[in-house]
C-alpha cells in the first residue's frame, strides 16, 4: 500500500478518506481520553510523528486500515492545567510518499478541554 506522488495530490486523498469521530475530548488531570478516528477508504495509513507536546502525550505511530474505525488514547500530563485548547497532531503518513523516502505531512486536528484534578 504504497502511493507516490506530489504532496497537492496526495493530501485530498488522505483528507477524503480520514474524518475524526469524536475531534472534541476532555481531560482530567493526567488521565486519558479515547479519539477515534475512521478510514473511509480502501488504502491502509501507516502514521508516525516524531513531535511531544508539554501538555499531553499520543501514539508516536499507528496503522489506519480500510473501512475501520480505530482508537488511540491521549493522555494530560499536568493536574493544573485547564481550558479548552486546539491541539493539531502532526504526522507523517509513511507509505504516501511525497519524495524518496519522505512522507506526507499530515496534522490530526482536536481539541481538548483541560480539567484540573481536584
Amino acid at each position: 500500500d504504497l502511493l507516490i506522488g506530489e504532496e497537492q495530490f496526495l493530501k485530498p486523498i488522505f483528507e477524503q478518506a480520514i474524518k475524526i469521530l469524536n475531534p472534541s475530548v476532555s481531560i482530567k488531570g493526567s488521565g486519558r481520553a479515547t479519539i477515534q478516528i475512521h478510514n473511509r477508504s480502501d488504502l491502509i495509513f501507516e502514521l508516525a510523528s516524531e513531535q511531544a507536546f508539554e501538555e499531553l502525550s499520543f501514539p508516536t505511530a499507528m496503522k489506519l486500515y480500510p473501512e475501520k474505525t480505530m482508537r488511540f488514547q491521549i493522555q494530560g500530563k499536568s493536574k493544573v492545567l485547564s481550558g479548552r485548547k486546539k491541539i493539531d497532531l502532526p504526522f507523517v503518513a509513511k507509505n504516501l510518499l511525497v519524495a524518496p523516502e519522505r512522507g506526507l505531512p499530515i496534522i490530526l486536528n482536536i481539541e481538548v478541554n483541560f480539567i484540573p484534578e481536584e
